[in-house]
């Protein structure tokens, strides 16, 4: 019920969102929906909880506490009690897109034509479905599976245009959470679609979380369709994936305009499972026939899928995208380097044959009773407590040893899933902005850093659909926040950046006289300002972050959603304009390795 109340706040909140005369029937309607459930709701009698048909529905997201919508298609003669076929659909960039004419779109009485759901999720509007548009996905998907009877083993990832662009992010990042995936058009890499020019080495290196084509190899384990027009410039986002299969070793062959393997896997042998469909003589839209095609696939493979694959092979480059079904890779040697590993088992053996690359950590849950496990040539010895729990490898020394060994080396920290960088990871989860209220070293770096809390509070809400929740520094500590910290300041000004460096002398040095960011510097503080993520040293599951919103902002989300990669790394120095309203200058900018040391 809430949600089209908010629809209608946010509506006012930016009246610049009425795009024509049509908004305010929309929103009309978004309200007397409102009302219609609230009544309904105070009588004791929610009627869409048990409707079927189109309707619009909302959960409360854990990032920031705000509502956020969904769509829902619930088929006819839905009982509740048989588990069915779910279809997530992500739609295509729309700039007049708003919660209002997305509840308005959404709860149209037209009746279910599909034996299926639908899920149509909102994505806080335009952002490709990464950051907070990307958790969207799958709280809204949490919301459904909560309160409907959805089948696990038949999810499907489909999405268009901008929707494509997700349905490669989401099916390729993380392959273990579909039945397959239908990618049409869209982008899969950055430099060469945005056209960018001069891309500096932390950009690149960042680009290796945001580029869904360097995860084309996750290809291998989940169902996949690729499509492009034949006149679209957008076919390309399938082509890169294509060819980056082909480069790797899988061969497709061509089938008229369409791309298909030259062996296709038997009934219950591993292998790739993919096509790459072209309209022919198409634009920027799904051809009829290749919409007719991609669904006989997706099909076809919902009925023949696997409980189990014996077989996986996965790549990452980060420990943000680290799990295909029973493995996990829950460490690299380099961050923001290929990590592959090849996973077999050998049922007449009970042996599960592992080859890794760039990893340190792995985590195994196979379903199956296994006698031994060989890693890189190795057969660690097995410390299984129990069939629900986890074989943990690690290795040390060149040695794959059983177990996660504690601070190997000496080391303190480990980047892992959720805790791994950059800073833009830290808005992926429940997040606090605090606020400065004492006296700062330097009154001109300090400007800078509440111009950034500034943007964060201002930009976030529009452009991400939710509120900054801010406290002041004097009401909060390191170790009672329970969230991710956005410290925003100086050490003089904000009590838990001086609490922070007390903790960290070598990772950020700074006082009045100079100022040291992972062992670089020495700069001059009155006129240069630090940003950073680092583990909170008093709550070490959540991230501190010091004077950094997302590192980009309202030029990129109005340009196209190729703009939304990270560019501050884990750390970086900006240095203030010499004049009024000058265009502060980014000294550098890093990563961290994998023990959160510079």
């Amino acid at each position: 019920m809430e949600i089209y109340a908010k629809a209608a706040e946010w509506l006012l909140r930016y009246p610049e969102e009425f795009y024509d005369k049509s908004y305010v029937q929309k929103a009309l309607k978004v309200l007397d929906t409102g009302l219609e459930r609230a009544a309904a709701l105070e009588a004791g009698k929610p009627r869409w909880l048990r409707a079927t048909g189109r309707l619009a529905r909302a959960y409360r997201s854990r990032i920031d506490g705000s509502v956020q919508p969904y769509g829902l298609v619930i088929p006819p003669g839905y009982d509740g009690k048989t588990p069915l076929r779910l279809d997530l659909v992500l739609h295509g960039r729309n700039g007049r897109l708003s919660e209002v004419s997305f509840l308005a779109k959404h709860d149209s009485p037209a009746p279910p034509t599909r034996r299926h759901f639908e899920l149509h999720v909102f994505g806080r509007t335009n952002n490709a479905y990464r950051w907070a548009g990307e958790v969207d996905v799958y709280e809204a998907l949490a919301s459904v599976e909560r309160q409907y009877r959805i089948d696990p083993a038949r999810i499907v990832l489909r999405g268009f245009s901008m929707g494509g662009a997700g349905a490669w992010h989401l099916g390729l990042h993380n392959p273990d959470r579909w039945a397959a995936v239908e990618a049409g058009a869209g982008f899969s890499d950055t430099i060469r679609y945005a056209r960018l020019k001069g891309v500096p080495p932390y950009h690149r290196k960042a680009l290796h979380i945001y580029d869904a084509v360097d995860y084309s190899l996750n290809a291998f384990n989940v169902p996949v369709v690729g499509y492009g027009g034949e006149i679209d410039k957008q076919l390309q986002a399938s082509v890169n994936i294509r060819e980056a299969l082909q480069s790797g070793g899988f061969p497709f062959k061509k089938d008229g305009l369409n791309w298909k393997l030259d062996r296709v896997p038997q009934a219950g042998e591993a292998g790739l499972r993919a096509v790459f469909l072209v309209g022919p003589k198409t634009a920027h839209r799904f051809h009829p026939e290749s919409r007719k095609r991609s669904a006989a696939f997706i099909r076809e493979h919902l009925s023949a899928r696997q409980a189990e694959p014996d077989e996986l092979r996965f790549v990452t480059y980060t420990t943000r995208y680290n799990r295909c079904r029973w493995l996990r890779v829950e460490g690299l040697k380099k961050h923001l380097e290929r990590a592959e590993v090849q996973a077999i088992y050998k049922k007449e053996k009970n042996l599960l044959v592992v080859t890794t690359a760039n990893v340190s950590r792995l985590s195994l849950a196979p379903p199956w009773k296994i006698s031994g496990v060989e890693i890189d040539g190795q057969r660690p010895a097995l410390k299984r407590t129990g069939t629900e729990k986890p074989l943990n490898f690690q290795l040390v020394e060149g040695r794959w040893l059983p177990g996660l060994v504690s601070n190997p080396g000496g080391r303190s920290l480990e980047k892992k899933h959720g805790l791994q960088g950059p800073i833009d990871d830290a808005f992926m989860d429940s997040f606090l902005c605090v606020r400065p209220t004492g006296k700062p070293l330097h009154p001109k770096a300090h400007a800078l850093a509440l111009k950034e809390l500034e943007r964060l509070e201002k930009e976030f809400p529009k452009w991400l659909r939710g509120d900054v929740r801010t406290v002041e520094d004097r009401k909060t500590r390191l170790e009672k926040a329970g969230t991710n910290l956005i410290l925003f300041g100086d050490p003089g000004s904000n009590s838990l950046i001086a609490e922070f460096l007390a903790e960290f002398p070598a990772i950020l040095e700074w006082d009045r006289e100079k100022l040291k960011v992972a062992g670089t510097g020495p700069f001059e503080p009155a006129s240069h300002l630090p940003m950073l993520i680092y583990p909170n040293p008093k709550d070490p599951e959540h991230y501190v972050v010091i004077n950094s919103g997302h590192s980009f902002g309202a030029r990129e989300f109005k340009g196209t959603n190729a703009y939304l990669f990270p560019r501050r790394g884990d750390f970086a120095v900006l240095e203030l304009g010499g004049k009024p309203g000058a265009k502060q200058k980014m000294r550098f900018a890093g990563f961290f390795d994998g023990s959160w040391a510079p």
